[in-house]
């Protein structure tokens, strides 16, 4: 196992999407419209955190749900957001091309709830809007500034939830590396 920059590369075994927002304020109602973009796709250590809080530097901390150990970068900071990997299944039939709006799944337990949803097949992110619990999904392609492509049948899919940074501790390495400490859901 090769240990770049004081990390093992070993434990770094998630790939992860760092996500900025990008939101503008609608004209009419005066409130910030969320648009978050990719940043960079990043190596990752996942720890999910047992209990519902955590504590740090005396003061408590609710509804963090997961501890998160990268590389250090300048870019991840407490405002911005990671797309993390849940659970997966393969695709039950190609996607043919980039217009392709339905994904057909392998299984239907890839996504149980009944509210829109981040999915990744291959480099490209989906939003799930339709066909909830089903095999048959209605997605929007090329989400978050991904590029929609053609997909063989058998190909992994994987649900992604997301992970909202609360805090970036810089460990004292020299910036080698950072532990965020973010709270996940698994619906936009």
């Amino acid at each position: 196992m090769s240990n770049v920059r004081g990390i093992p590369s070993g434990q770094l075994n998630q790939l992860v999407w760092l996500q900025k927002n990008t939101g503008t304020q609608d004209t009419a109602s005066g409130q910030i419209v969320d648009n978050w973009q990719n940043v960079v796709s990043v190596w990752a250590e996942i720890q999910t955190l047992i209990g519902r809080e955590l504590m740090q530097a005396r003061q408590v901390s609710p509804e963090l749900t997961h501890r998160i150990r990268v590389r250090y970068r300048d870019d991840i900071v407490a405002d911005r957001r990671f797309l993390i990997p849940q659970n997966n299944t393969t695709l039950g039939a190609a996607i043919a091309n980039a217009g392709v709006t339905t994904v057909t799944l392998s299984d239907s337990d890839l996504i149980r709830s009944d509210k829109a949803t981040v999915i990744r097949v291959e480099s490209e992110l989906m939003i799930v809007t339709a066909g909830f619990g089903t095999t048959s999904l209605t997605v929007t392609r090329g989400a978050f500034g991904s590029t929609a492509a053609a997909h063989s049948n058998g190909t992994v899919v994987i649900r992604m939830g997301i992970c909202e940074i609360e805090s970036v501790i810089d460990t004292g390495n020299a910036h080698v590396e950072l532990v965020c400490n973010c709270k996940g859901r698994d619906n936009l």
